[in-house]
Parts: C-alpha cells; sequence; structure tokens
C-alpha cells in the first residue's frame, strides 16, 4: 500500500437501505481498491437494518465493521472522528446538505470528504475535500 491509499474509509448510512445503497456503493468500490478497512455509521434505527444491503454489495475481500451511532448522530461522529482513524468519509450529498456542524467537523478534521449522489457514481460538487488521502496523516 502506498502512502497515497486511503486505510480507512468511514461511510455514514442514514435512513433506510434505499437511502444508502448509493453510499455503500461508492465506499465498497473505494476502500476495495485501496484495500482499504470499510466501517459502515448507521445514524438511526438498528443496524441490522443494513445488514442485508451489505452482504450483496461487499465482497469478501473488504474488511468491515460496522455501528450504530448515539442519539446525537453529530456527536457521536465528533467522538468517532477524533480519535483519527479515518482517511475518508463517504456520505450522501443530502444527508451533508442538511448536517451543518457534520460538515464544519470534517473542516476542521482535514479528513477527506466524499459527498455521493444518488444514482450517481461521480463525486458530488458538495465535497468539501478531494477524494484523495491527506499525505499529512500517513506521516
Amino acid at each position: 500500500m502506498s502512502a497515497d491509499s486511503f486505510r480507512h474509509v468511514l461511510a455514514i448510512l442514514d435512513g433506510e437501505p434505499e437511502d444508502y445503497r448509493h453510499v455503500i456503493a461508492r465506499a465498497v468500490e473505494l476502500a476495495d481498491a485501496e484495500h482499504a478497512r470499510l466501517t459502515l455509521a448507521k445514524t438511526r434505527g438498528p443496524v441490522w437494518l443494513a445488514h442485508g444491503v451489505t452482504a450483496e454489495l461487499i465482497p469478501e475481500t473488504v474488511s468491515l465493521s460496522s455501528l450504530l451511532l448515539g442519539d446525537d448522530a453529530c456527536l457521536s461522529l465528533r467522538r468517532l472522528l477524533g480519535r483519527g482513524d479515518y482517511d475518508l468519509v463517504v456520505a450522501d450529498e443530502r444527508y451533508l446538505r442538511r448536517k451543518r456542524r457534520l460538515r464544519r467537523l470534517l473542516q476542521r478534521a482535514d479528513i477527506s470528504t466524499l459527498a455521493v449522489a444518488r444514482g450517481e457514481r461521480d463525486r458530488s460538487a458538495l465535497a468539501q475535500e478531494p477524494a484523495e488521502p491527506n499525505p499529512a496523516r500517513h506521516a
């Protein structure tokens, strides 16, 4: 793995499976290409709802973990991201647009962010950072 690779991708899943299937697909694509670990963070509802979707979308070659964020998803994400384990956050563009606190948190943490539009595989104009790793995080 080169210094330019992502080591750990965090995918934020909000709503029902049809609302975040495109986020999982893009996060899996990136994690698989970079041989990175992937964490699926569900904002609400039972985390098991994501398992049916993940079973069909995630190849065995991707190291996967999942978690359910607390009642205050932004506070839970702040704590999670504060550990410095993640190189890239992938989320639905509409979710990021609605969550101003989360956008500020990601900018302050200097974590690359990829906003994924439903039905598109391309990067959204809402992404705060290009989907490239932060070389300073690998030093």
